[in-house]
Parts: structure tokens; sequence; C-alpha cells
């Protein structure tokens, strides 16, 4: 495993940027069409349902993250027995929670979308089918989920990472189709619908190839221990993840309320261009969960310092280029994308990366931890950002504006990113505070200046055509590269593990 696990890692975080990488161009592709089609106001409906399945998914209570952690635990050491009572427990649980959260949501639907939202009378019927279909393909998703957190606890990665892809190209064709026949909002919906059947079933086939012992019997593999050790877990991770939520879904329902559709619609492409983003430098430490989870097991747990410094150097060196260069050249990508009439929404795209840029550097860490069986520490560091974003989004909307949302935002993960640092150095005292200094300062001080002139450039030569944008970050993108090879950044263990990111590569034994 010592010999192995840093490949492994590369290759799956490359699978992981695949993956993201066809979302992200199937996203930039059709959002324009979208909004031609259907408008502003409906756009901004869409994106509010997007906001109400977000806080469905808090109906998991966590188990998603459980199932993964201990998937990967007895999978590593073989207790086949403690997989399926885990899986089948966990399988209870999730149709007991679907049926109890269907029910309230199914209620309480028309008062949020009339009360909280504010959304329009002529659009409260359409807003009411969307968000309950919307819910009920979340609910199919949650039960259905089991077998797609079990692909991704046995870190073949490849086979997620190819399904993700497929329904990014099918949901993309779906879309254009069901658009063009007129159905408007429905349409979206029905995509979305027929997705999750077809990813569903990939997952259940993969799921099942990859774990032949797998057995579904209720009565047989159902117990209440297992239930326990589930939930003594997933809380920690339930209440990071009701604060992220609280963090990156509250500012849609807040503007609806306050300033209407018109701004959900212009604050959901800038901040949908800059979550993805972060999603993208993101997933590629996913694959860390399973990891880490895997090493105490194979007597390997000395090594989670040393793969913390290499993550955290690895996360520096691809987000801080990466984040600058998307402030730098936000605006004549905005301009491309959306057509004239969208500044808004790239004045929110430079504002929010450097808040996401902060918030990205702590995942190396939340992964770690949550492999050690630690999730507290994320989970106090996210409560308290989303309780200090609740808070000061709250005030400020009302206040400031439209701007004030974002300054609420950036306040609050500047905040916590320096809550959770302070905690994960007690959990690892053996992490020196000066590899921050270390690490941060050169890609730093080489992003600077060349996103700067990206910038200026953009000023006097209109770089708004996807040729100058692409050529553009390229070299940026090679100067960046070039200056920190050049450096020494990298020792030559580090450069090993580059190696593995070339998927196809030969082993040599």
């Amino acid at each position: 495993m010592s010999s192995d696990i840093a490949p492994r890692l590369a290759r799956n975080s490359a699978y992981y940027a695949i993956k993201s990488f066809v979302a992200l161009a199937a996203m930039l592709l059709i959002t324009p069409y979208i909004l031609k089609t259907i408008g502003k106001d409906q756009y901004g409906i869409w994106a509010l349902a997007g906001v109400m399945t977000s806080y469905a998914q808090l109906s998991d209570f966590g188990i998603t993250e459980s199932l993964v952690k201990y998937a990967a635990e007895y999978h590593a050491s073989r207790d086949y027995a403690s997989l399926n009572r885990l899986v089948n427990t966990a399988t209870v649980a999730m149709l007991s929670l679907a049926v109890v959260v269907g029910y309230t949501l199914y209620s309480i639907l028309p008062f949020m979308i009339r009360d909280i939202l504010n959304i329009p009378l002529s659009f409260q019927v359409e807003a009411l089918f969307i968000f309950r279909v919307a819910v009920v393909i979340f609910l199919f998703n949650l039960i259905m989920g089991v077998f797609a957190t079990l692909v991704i606890s046995s870190q073949e990665i490849g086979y997620t990472c190819s399904i993700n892809i497929a329904t990014s190209v099918f949901g993309f064709v779906g879309t254009i189709v069901f658009l063009q026949m007129g159905l408007g909002l429905r349409s979206l919906i029905a995509t979305n619908a027929i997705v999750a059947i077809f990813v569903a079933l990939l997952n259940m086939l993969v799921a099942f190839r990859l774990f032949p012992e797998l057995q579904f019997s209720f009565r047989k593999w159902v117990d209440l221990a297992m239930f326990k050790q589930i939930f003594t877990f997933s809380w920690k991770v339930q209440t990071a993840s009701i604060s992220q939520i609280m963090i990156f879904q509250i500012d849609r329902i807040l503007l609806s309320r306050y300033l209407g559709l018109e701004a959900v619609a212009y604050y959901e492409i800038g901040s949908n261009a800059a979550y993805y983003a972060r999603s993208f430098l993101s997933v590629l430490f996913t694959p860390m969960v399973s990891a880490v989870s895997a090493l105490p097991v194979q007597n390997e747990h000395t090594l989670i310092t040393g793969l913390y410094h290499r993550s955290f150097k690895f996360m520096v060196m691809l987000a801080v280029p990466f984040c600058l260069l998307v402030i730098a050249i936000a605006s004549p990508f905005i301009q491309m994308w959306m057509g004239p009439g969208f500044g808004l929404s790239a004045i929110t795209l430079q504002l929010l990366m450097p808040a996401y840029l902060i918030n990205i550097l702590t995942g190396p860490g939340t992964f770690i931890l949550n492999g050690m069986n630690r999730p507290d520490v994320a989970m106090r560091a996210a409560l308290f950002a989303g309780i200090t974003n609740l808070l000061l989004c709250f005030a400020l909307v009302k206040t400031v504006g439209y701007f004030g949302l974002i300054i609420g935002i950036t306040i609050s993960l500047v905040m916590s990113a320096g809550y959770f640092f302070s905690m994960l150095h007690r959990v690892l005292p053996n992490i020196e505070w000066s590899i921050y200094r270390r690490v941060i300062l050169k890609p730093l001080v080489f992003s600077i200046p060349a996103a700067l002139s990206l910038y200026y450039l953009d000023c006097f030569w209109s770089l708004a055509n996807l040729p100058a944008l692409i050529t553009s970050s390229f070299f940026y993108g090679l100067l960046i590269v070039l200056m920190l090879l050049k450096s020494s950044y990298l020792d030559n263990f580090e450069r090993k593990i580059l190696d593995g990111l070339f998927l196809f590569k030969q082993r040599v034994n």
C-alpha cells in the first residue's frame, strides 16, 4: 500500500478531474440556451428548485458519508459480513427517511413558495409542480445512492466517472430535445428524472460487479448495532452538511425574498461558475476519504501526516493559480458565455472566488480528518461558518443589498477557515504552521503578476471570444508551471506522485 497509495490517489483524482471537466463543459454550453428559452424569471425558479433539492439532501443524515468510510474499511479488510450489514441497514434507514421527508416536503412546499421565497403569483403553480417533482427525484436518488457510494468506496473511480460523463452528455442532449418541444421548465425536470433512472441502473450493475459478495436480505443483515455505528459518525458529518448549505444555498433564498427572481438569475450565473470552479478543485481530493479510511486497517496510520503535507501542497499549486485566472478572465468569460448585459454576474464571480479559494484550502484537511473518524473538526468549523453566514447575509442583504450577501459569505468563510486550521493542528500536532508560508508564497507570487497581465490585456484587447480565452489561459498556465518547476517547488517524491496522473502509463514492478 505504501508504494501504491500516491499513484492510485493521483489516478483517481485525474478521473474526477475529467468527470468535472465534462460536467462543466455541459453546463457552460446548455445554460445560455436554457436562459434564452425560458427567460430570467423561470431560470430563477429553476435555481431555487436546486436550493430545495439541496435542503432535501439533509434528509440522509450523513448516511452517505458513513457508507463511503465504513465500506472502504470493510472492503480493505475483506469483512463481507459487516459490509452486508452496513449496506442493508443503511438502505432501510434511507427508505424510512424518504417516506418521512417526502411527506413533509410535499406538505410545506406551497407555504415555502408563497411566503418564504415570495415567488410571484403567476409562477406559483408551475413552481410548485417543479419543486415537487424535484423532491421525488431526489428521494429516488437518496435510496438508490447506496450503490453509488459502494462504487466510490471501492476506489475504482473510473467506473463512477464513466457513469457521470455518460449522464452529463445524456442530460445535455435530453435538455435540448425537451426544450425544443416547448415544454419550458418541465423539460428540465423531465430530463433530470430520466437521467436519475439511468444513473441508478448503471450504479447498481457496477456495484454488484465490484462487490459480488453483496447480498440484500433485510431480515438477515439489518441490525441495531450497525445502525448506531452509522449514525455515530454521520450526525457529525450531517451538521457540517447543514452548515455548508447555509453558506452556499441560503443566498438564493434571501435574494428571492428581498430582491426578486431576476436577482436570483444574475447571481445564479456568477455563483454557479464559481461553484463549478470550486467543485472542480475539491473533487480532485475526494479519493482521500476512502484511501485514508483504509490506512489504519493496513497499519499505515503514520502516512496521514505526510499525506496532508503533500495534498495541501498540490491543492495550493492548483487552486491559487486557477482561482486567480478565473478572477482575471471573469468579465470576458461571462460576456462570451452569456452575451452582453451580465456584468453583474461577472462581478459576482470575481468577488466570490477569493472566499472560495480560502474555503477550498481546507479541503485536504477535511477529507483526511473524516477518513480518520474525526468529522467533528470540520463539523464545528462548518457550523461556525453557517451560523455566521446566515446572520451576516440576512442583515447585509437588507441593508447593503446584493453585494451585502457576498460580503457576508466572504467574512464567514474566512473566519471559519482560520478556526478549522487551528483545530486541525491540535489533532495533527506534527504539522508545522510554517508549511503554509512555504507552500503558498511561490504560487501566489508567480500567479498575481500573470493574472494582472491578463486582466489589463482584456482592457486593451478584448478576450471575449473562445480562441482568445483558450490561448491566454494556456499560456498563463504554462508560465506558472514553468516557474514552479524551475523554482524547485516540487521535490523528487512529489514529481513521482504526478507520474500517477498518466492514466494509461504501464506500471513497472
